[in-house]
């Protein structure tokens, strides 16, 4: 369904979101929890890569869009996924009996994005999205000179030991998701 020219199908987003959660199971069946916090920084992620368009500003577990958390919702109220709360552990998310209904609005360069993202960081738990997601969000809004200015700020705000920081940080470098400039 289009609403007017250019403009995005109106399930494209949930889609994109159910294609996800179906990707990250299935290449990481092991991995007990898709949650919302890891569906928010993937989105991020793809935000980055100018794949999908959300605003997002820094929040208690890193890069937030209330626009994701729209489209999560509009995302299980089609049946696309399912959200399940479990107490001690927060949203534990799979495939809804409809996830396949509106795969024809992805198109093939999104689906390549989110299996590049899926393979390089599906195994990150919430902790490591959160950091991978601020380490990125301040370089993009502040910008650093070196990894320890970097690592300080994300330790600073976020409290994580630095070791954690550091690591996630290694690993996204060498998957080419940061590059280190200061902004003018």
């Amino acid at each position: 369904m289009q609403f007017g020219d250019g403009e995005k199908p109106m399930f494209k987003y949930p889609a994109m979101i159910g294609y996800l959660v179906k990707a990250l199971r299935d290449k990481h069946p092991e991995e007990e929890q898709i949650g919302k916090t890891k569906i928010q920084k993937i989105l991020f992620l793809l935000t980055r890569k100018h794949i999908v368009d959300f605003d997002y500003s820094m929040h208690y577990y890193g890069p937030y869009s209330p626009e994701v958390s729209n489209e999560l919702l509009v995302a299980e109220t089609a049946g696309i996924i399912q959200s399940k709360w479990k107490d001690d552990k927060g949203f534990f998310i799979e495939k809804g009996p409809n996830e396949k209904k509106f795969e024809e609005e992805i198109e093939k360069d999104e689906i390549s994005a989110i299996d590049e993202i899926v393979e390089v960081f599906g195994k990150y738990n919430a902790k490591k999205f959160t950091i991978l997601a601020t380490l990125l969000f301040l370089n993009d809004k502040k910008g650093f000179f070196s990894k320890e200015d970097l690592v300080e700020e994300v330790h600073r705000i976020k409290k994580y030991p630095v070791q954690d920081i550091r690591e996630v940080l290694e690993d996204s470098e060498k998957a080419g998701y940061l590059v280190y400039q200061k902004l003018k």
